[in-house]
């Protein structure tokens, strides 16, 4: 494949906050992705920069592609890595490796008449994992999350998950004097509802409707002593029958993460900012027992190839991939085809607004899989 041209614009994410977008011409295809932001993030993901600064050394990578043929994704990849020369990416942005990345793995797709899912070899579905309600950082739990115990279909289950999340809405009308209806940066229900009020309504009326419940504690967030989490974290698994903790404690805490796991061994306790999609944080959690599953964010790490190699060194050891949204996304669908082609377990997609985008395409996909 070789490469025409490659162009970079500045467009909106769905946070109403400016991110970058790539378009890559190969003469046969024109194919473009647009970059997602994180609100949340972690000191271990990769470099990101804002369009003036990105500008700046675009000019020096684009000279390196124009003109060359690659002959797949690992030879892109390795280019940006030998162009940045850093770690994190911390002299071009881990977004413009990405956005550079995620539109070159299209070109490839379609230059072999395939979706990318079709491109990458995956024929597995992933379990949705949907965000419900939640506050935000200053929360003590960020997102009150769903998903299925059972699938016979995704879309079935996502089906079966959107009842649910409009469900709740008329829950919380009538226990949550002050709802208004309004929604987070994913489109979850926002309440004023204490903790274990919340979970108390979601377990009574959703238990037995084939989902389990699950938190994302956004733990870096989190105001408690490790000890008060600690006991803090496991009488809510208990009392709720958890099924799914992610990021019960700050992002260095490896110890605690395992400790957690040992006492719970039937729940997925998932790290995401203790692994932020790093081959090196995740080997180091496996060292030390500390999660079973983990989630995986492309711009966290910046090429595609990396994040092939995270789920696939996470699957060789037994842990679970979740392949995530951002709070900052695009209308780009790309981690559907991605949470297929590479057989991921999980999609942390949202289930309303801008997330229906990734929603419908899993939906098409299935279908594509089924045909």
């Amino acid at each position: 494949m070789k490469i025409r041209n490659i162009k970079l614009r500045e467009i909106l994410a769905t946070n109403s906050k400016r991110t970058i977008e790539v378009e890559i011409d190969t003469g046969r295809a024109k194919t473009r992705y647009g970059v997602p932001m994180g609100t949340s993030t972690g000191k271990y993901e990769a470099k990101s920069f804002n369009f003036e600064n990105v500008s700046k050394t675009f000019p020096v990578v684009k000279n390196n592609f124009i003109g060359k043929n690659f002959r797949n994704l690992q030879e892109v990849d390795d280019l940006l890595r030998k162009i940045d020369g850093t770690d994190d990416f911390s002299h071009i942005g881990a977004n413009l490796a990405l956005g550079i990345s995620a539109a070159c793995l299209k070109a490839f797709a379609y230059e072999e008449n395939a979706q990318v899912f079709e491109y990458l070899r995956g024929r597995i579905m992933p379990k949705p994992l949907c965000n419900l309600a939640g506050g935000w950082v200053e929360s003590e739990i960020q997102e009150f999350l769903v998903y299925p115990k059972t699938q016979r279909s995704f879309k079935e289950e996502v089906f079966n998950i959107a009842n649910i999340y409009l469900e709740l809405e008329k829950i919380l009308e009538k226990h949550d004097k002050r709802f208004l209806h309004g929604k987070n940066l994913e489109s979850a229900w926002t309440t004023t509802l204490k903790t274990e009020v919340l979970m108390d309504l979601m377990h009574k009326h959703f238990h037995g409707r084939n989902i389990n419940l699950g938190v994302d504690v956004a733990g870096n967030y989190n105001k408690r002593n490790l000890k008060q989490q600690y006991i803090f974290m496991s009488k809510l698994i208990k009392k709720y029958q958890l099924g799914y903790v992610e990021d019960p404690f700050k992002e260095d805490e490896f110890e605690s993460f395992s400790s957690l796991k040992r006492n719970f061994r039937d729940v997925l306790i998932c790290g995401d900012d203790l692994i932020a999609t790093n081959l090196r944080r995740l080997d180091e959690a496996i060292k030390k027992d500390a999660v079973n599953a983990i989630i995986v964010k492309p711009n966290q790490i910046g090429t595609i190839t990396d994040v092939r190699k995270v789920v696939e060194h996470a699957k060789r050891n037994n842990i679970a991939t979740i392949i995530s949204h951002r709070s900052g996304e695009t209308e780009d669908e790309l981690i559907a085809q991605l949470g297929v082609g590479l057989e991921c377990d999980m999609a942390k997609i949202g289930i309303s607004g801008e997330r229906i985008c990734k929603i419908n395409e899993f939906i098409r996909i299935e279908e594509r899989l089924k045909s």
